[in-house]
């Protein structure tokens, strides 16, 4: 995702911003931007990509749980999008 765009948009985003000394990837996209990023804020700024943290909660939460051939279900949770088909999710 490195782009003339994409560095002109973090730059423009990330200027005039506080001191600091780690930035927290929060969204799904801003791994994408990683580098970008980096290189926006500098070496001494650490990035924590909180889809990393979540994925180790979500393991650990699972270790120890049984497996099995089960039928089961799956329930998809979106925000900030309006669903556009003929049939609303559920």
């Amino acid at each position: 995702m490195d782009s003339v765009e994409a560095r002109l948009l973090v730059r423009q985003y990330l200027s005039g911003r506080p001191e600091m000394d780690t930035l927290i990837l929060g969204c799904t996209h801003y791994p994408l931007l990683r580098d970008v990023l980096q290189d926006a804020v500098g070496p001494s700024v650490a990035l924590v990509d909180s889809a990393e943290a979540t994925a180790e909660v979500v393991s650990e939460a699972f270790e120890g749980a049984p497996h099995g051939d089960a039928p089961g279900r799956v329930v998809h949770f979106v925000t900030a999008i309006r669903w556009r088909s003929r049939t609303p999710p559920r």
